[in-house]
């Protein structure tokens, strides 16, 4: 728990702001005291030049000359806490009141200090800082006296820091309980403050906290702070991600599933057929040739059945892990006129047009291209009356940058691609079925029955192998009035 509580931010908020609380008044609390120690220095040497100037050039003259009776009138004029020395210019010390030795411990400065105030032109007073021969602290001051331009003795007074530093310590002292004070004060309204600002984001955990797979379409509502909504925004953004993605994924297990099912059925059919043909030959139609030659053709066709919708489910497995492309340089008008023929035998007598318009040259993958028309114009072929039924290919490139007359052999220019339509008078597809075609095993009333042959696999193969190809591929259809599938591959 303890723990727990370190780890949180708002602990860590507090502990920051407080910490910076107490460094910002730390700092202070040095600024104060070198301020008022230099300010209580400079008062108390001021105070002190002070007193030796109120008592009178005469008489420090009467007692440079030894006069007692000037000695009674030092008491009087200064504290008793001063210590008067006097300095002649040969640097020695002459205490100015009675006992001065004995009671008061009188600092001595270096005999260059006292040389600089009696060189011509330095300045006539001097104070500072110095230690006694006891080592304490005392403020001393030096002022210079004598006869108009000429420096003939200097009088010493200095006093004891304690005074001084007592109230420094106290003055700390009490700034010391102010800053606890402010400390606590601090803590209490971080702590309020922290409190109101964290409010919102408790209320976004809580909401998290009781989002599941069944409530993913919950949101996190607008918050005031713009961080805060920042936030929620990406947390929306998220949910909506997830939500999206629980969706495809519930979709692709029901597509797996009728996958499955539908792949199981289409599997079991040519092996039910071979099976019963099988029994068949075993109780005794070897015997009767036609039954015998009847019974090998069933078979031979359900095993291609097999094999097609095997090798085709292998394909698509194959491009949904991985697609694989051998792609060169090609004319797809070429490869059109070259399956011209094949296409012919598979019309039968159908009526077939193709059309080809400029060039058409692309990147691609030959053998795969051959099969997307193969599939798309047996597709066409299966769903056309035998006798009346009309299809044509149409090759034509496309480009939104076009210049009409001045395209290269193989190039169109960006965003340009070349497209192959696929049209048929057949019986169409009906709205219904319209969006399902290129779904694996999906077979429509009308549109797709077994009786007229094919896998179900075929549109799903074309598309996966056209989009292969970075295409893309279309489908429309007017029940009753022909079907027309639109390739499009780019340059």
């Amino acid at each position: 728990m303890i723990r727990r509580v370190l780890r949180s931010f708002r602990f860590r908020l507090l502990s920051g702001s407080l910490l910076l609380l107490a460094l910002l008044l730390l700092t202070m609390g040095l600024f104060e005291y070198t301020v008022m120690q230099e300010y209580l220095n400079r008062t108390a040497a001021a105070n002190l030049q002070d007193q030796i100037r109120a008592v009178g050039p005469q008489v420090w003259d009467q007692l440079a000359a030894g006069s007692p009776a000037a000695q009674f009138a030092l008491p009087k004029l200064l504290g008793p806490d001063v210590s008067l020395v006097l300095v002649g210019k040969d640097g020695t010390l002459q205490p100015l009141r009675p006992g001065e030795d004995q009671r008061h411990s009188v600092p001595v400065l270096t005999p260059e200090q006292y040389k600089s105030l009696f060189m011509p032109g330095s300045k006539p007073d001097w104070s500072g800082i110095a230690l006694d021969n006891q080592g304490r602290r005392e403020t001393v001051v030096l002022l210079r006296f004598g006869p108009p331009g000429e420096a003939a003795y200097l009088i010493q007074a200095s006093t004891f820091l304690k005074p001084t530093e007592d109230i420094l310590r106290g003055s700390m002292a009490v700034y010391g309980l102010g800053a606890l004070v402010t400390l606590l004060l601090g803590g209490l309204a971080f702590s309020f403050l922290i409190r109101r600002l964290l409010f919102p984001l408790s209320g976004m955990i809580q909401s998290l906290e009781g989002i599941d797979a069944g409530t993913l379409q919950d949101r996190l509502p607008s918050q005031e702070t713009e961080e805060l909504n920042r936030l929620a925004r990406s947390f929306n953004s998220l949910l909506t991600r997830l939500e999206t993605a629980f969706i495809r994924e519930k979709e692709a297990r029901e597509t797996l599933r009728r996958f499955v099912a539908d792949a199981s059925h289409e599997l079991r059919t040519p092996l039910t057929a071979l099976h019963g043909f099988l029994e068949v030959l075993l109780l005794g139609a070897e015997d009767n040739p036609n039954q015998l030659h009847s019974a090998l053709q069933s078979m031979r066709m359900e095993s291609e059945r097999l094999i097609k919708l095997v090798n085709e489910l292998l394909l698509l497995a194959r491009f949904d892990r991985e697609p694989t492309l051998n792609k060169e340089e090609a004319s797809l008008a070429d490869l059109l006129k070259t399956m011209e023929p094949e296409l012919h035998l598979l019309a039968g007598k159908r009526s077939l047009k193709v059309e080809i318009h400029g060039p058409s040259c692309l990147s691609c993958d030959k053998q795969h291209l051959k099969q997307v028309i193969l599939n798309l114009f047996q597709n066409a072929v299966h769903y056309t009356d035998p006798l009346t039924g009309e299809i044509e290919l149409i090759l034509h490139p496309f480009a939104s940058d076009l210049s009409s007359g001045k395209t290269s052999a193989c190039a169109f220019g960006s965003g340009s691609f070349l497209v192959l339509e696929v049209r048929d008078n057949g019986s169409g597809i009906s709205p219904q079925d319209l969006p399902h075609v290129f779904e694996r095993f999906y077979r429509g009333e009308k549109s797709r029955n077994r009786e007229q042959g094919g896998t179900g696999l075929g549109l799903s193969i074309v598309k996966s192998l056209v989009e292969a190809h970075g295409g893309r591929i279309r489908v429309e259809s007017v029940t009753g009035h022909g079907t027309v599938f639109r390739v499009e591959l780019p340059l």
